[in-house]
């Protein structure tokens, strides 16, 4: 019965290590969504529009799996790890690029994606 008990045990753990979060498909979506118009940006190709038509369905997916009290999206570690180079990446590019478009687009789906209010558009982003 011990043995059982232990083989089960082992297999449960290992199930458990190879499980992933319900949001890491859409943050996943979200990470090649960032990666791909990074590279938009530094070729001075990103258009806005584009940006928001084509990430609005993913974060709107992503807003499926907030948690509630704290506003966070629940993911594995690896992903989140990936979804925050991704994000640090575009940014970088964005402000190296001086494209506040880029800037501000992701702000704003960032803001929708943790449920923050959005700044009126002439009130200061800091304030």
């Amino acid at each position: 019965m011990r043995k059982t008990a232990g083989l089960l045990a082992v297999v449960l753990l290992l199930l458990a290590a190879g499980c992933s979060a319900p949001a890491d498909e859409p943050a996943k979506k979200w990470v090649a969504f960032l990666d791909k118009h990074k590279a938009l940006v530094n070729e001075d190709k990103f258009k806005v529009d584009d940006f928001k038509k084509e990430g609005q369905p993913i974060v709107d997916e992503l807003k499926k799996h907030r948690d509630p009290k704290e506003g966070k999206i629940l993911m594995t570690q690896e992903v989140l790890d990936e979804w925050n180079r991704a994000a640090e990446q575009f940014i970088k590019a964005a402000q190296d690029k001086l494209n506040l478009e880029a800037i501000n687009a992701v702000k704003t789906f960032a803001d929708e994606i943790s449920g923050k209010e959005p700044a009126p558009s002439n009130a200061p982003a800091n304030g």
